[in-house]
């Protein structure tokens, strides 16, 4: 079963798509949305986004804080900044965290923050 997925920025929307399940990194911790999760309203952390898409594709996402909205068959996830990786598994992801968490402090929106 998938849901459909929003991926949206402060300047674009960065994906649109139906997903079977994503990883977030939220204000309590971490959390896995499949389709049917109940609804919710949280605040994330900056950290990664994991896509899994319905061709079975996995897409990794650095994101900033931001906002997940949880509907049982639509989800989105809203966030000042988006940084799309180009690594292909979680591991080489998680290697290279220091490089994106850089990019996003070094961001004007970032910078405005504090």
């Amino acid at each position: 079963m998938t849901f459909f997925l929003n991926v949206v920025s402060r300047e674009k929307k960065i994906f649109s798509d139906n997903v079977i399940k994503i990883y977030i990194t939220g204000s309590e911790g971490q959390l896995c949305i499949y389709s049917g999760h109940s609804q919710l309203l949280t605040c994330t952390k900056s950290g990664l986004l994991y896509i899994l898409d319905e061709r079975k594709i996995e897409n990794f996402f650095y994101l900033s804080e931001g906002i997940l909205e949880v509907q049982p068959k639509f989800v989105t996830v809203l966030s000042d900044i988006v940084l799309l990786s180009s690594e292909k598994s979680i591991e080489s992801f998680l290697k290279n965290v220091k490089k994106y968490k850089k990019i996003v402090r070094s961001n004007i929106f970032y910078k405005n923050k504090i």
